[in-house]
């Protein structure tokens, strides 16, 4: 791949992208006649760290194989710093775009050492100069030890760093990385999430992440953009997803939720749970009353409704509970502190913090 820095004539210094903004227009794409993209319009600033979120089949790695430029839009448009790399008026083959790569699998050469791997997206520099790039790719990583090793010699998160190595050792202004950590143990995730986080910033790339990770885009993205059945759903940052969600689908996708039908009347909407205000809901309207797990408060006594306990799972930290209350046959389920309840107890009494009730129109 084209290094970033052939691009715009000058050598940046040591470690240091010239990030670019990518933009979506209006891409629709197909395969066999049933649409994976329709009409998404999206823009990652220079440097931002954008994740594509949503569940399988929502479109997310047919937008990032788009922006690679392995597959071609149907319709609409894509663009680096404002010129068309894809689309009715252009196509800039992959080599060509100054964008750099990263797989699930990692996808590194066997029969190749670690600096043979990293190395072997430079070979537009001369040898000495890719010598020189692929260590100081390695260094910012922490493997220049490993150099000489072979990747079935390393632990998953440390092949997984020699990949970020080499996908950022041609400095691309534009990072694309697909699931990168799915692959990894959960104990080495959060670890090599973060190390690989600290990386972007201090390269300064811009960066495409595919995840069906809620809370894995919360912690990597600057903006998430949640897409379903191809549709851009919701645009923002964690914040914005989390307290202000368009729609149940969203709310749904950042949280545990239970989820309630009712009337608006008189500004009003009951539920089994309590009765809400809904006064910006027309009167006789539906709603979908949508109340986080943690927003449940299960007492032993001075709560608002009885309740009864039906199961009780301990997950270290927290407890989740089921819990049968009177009006519903739905188990109600709520998320509390370990502990926090006597070993047991089966009536107890749940009151609800108000101020996290969401509601949303029901088709």
């Amino acid at each position: 791949m084209t290094p970033a820095s052939s691009q715009h004539g000058v050598q940046p210094s040591a470690g240091v992208t010239f990030a670019a903004e990518l933009a979506f227009e209006d891409i629709r794409h197909d395969y066999q006649g049933q649409f994976t993209l329709d009409g998404v319009s999206l823009q990652a600033a220079p440097g931002e760290v954008l994740c594509l979120l949503g569940p399988s089949g929502s479109g997310k790695t047919t937008l990032l194989r788009l922006a690679a430029g392995l597959e071609v839009p149907r319709e609409g448009r894509i663009l680096l710093n404002g010129r068309e790399v894809s689309g009715p008026g252009a196509f800039i083959p992959p080599e060509r775009r100054g964008v750099g790569l990263m797989f699930q699998d990692f996808a590194l050469f066997p029969h190749m050492t670690v600096f043979e791997n990293v190395r072997f997206g430079l070979n537009a520099l001369s040898e000495s100069e890719s010598k020189k790039e692929a260590m100081v790719a390695l260094e910012r990583v922490g493997l220049t030890n490993y150099a000489d090793q072979y990747p079935h010699a390393l632990s998953g998160g440390e092949q997984q760093r020699v990949a970020l190595a080499r996908a950022l050792s041609p400095r691309p202004s534009v990072l694309l990385m697909d699931e990168p950590f799915s692959g990894l143990d959960s104990r080495l995730r959060d670890t090599v999430r973060d190390e690989t986080l600290a990386i972007l910033r201090e390269t300064r790339a811009t960066a495409l992440m595919v995840t069906h990770d809620a809370e894995e885009a919360m912690r990597m993205a600057d903006r998430i953009a949640l897409l379903k059945d191809g549709r851009l759903i919701q645009v923002g940052s964690a914040e914005d997803l989390y307290y202000r969600p368009v729609d149940l689908f969203t709310a749904a996708f950042f949280s545990e939720l239970n989820v309630f039908e009712g009337h608006v009347r008189e500004g009003r909407v009951e539920t089994p749970l309590g009765t809400f205000s809904a006064k910006d809901a027309a009167d006789g309207g539906r709603l979908s009353v949508a109340i986080r797990l943690s927003s449940v408060e299960v007492k032993e006594r001075d709560g608002d409704i009885p309740a009864r306990i039906v199961f009780r799972r301990f997950l270290g930290v927290v407890e989740q509970l089921g819990l049968a209350v009177p009006g519903t046959e739905q188990v109600v389920q709520a998320r509390l502190k370990a502990g926090q309840l006597p070993t047991g107890l089966r009536e107890v009494m749940l009151c609800v913090n108000d101020h996290d009730i969401m509601m949303f129109e029901s088709g």
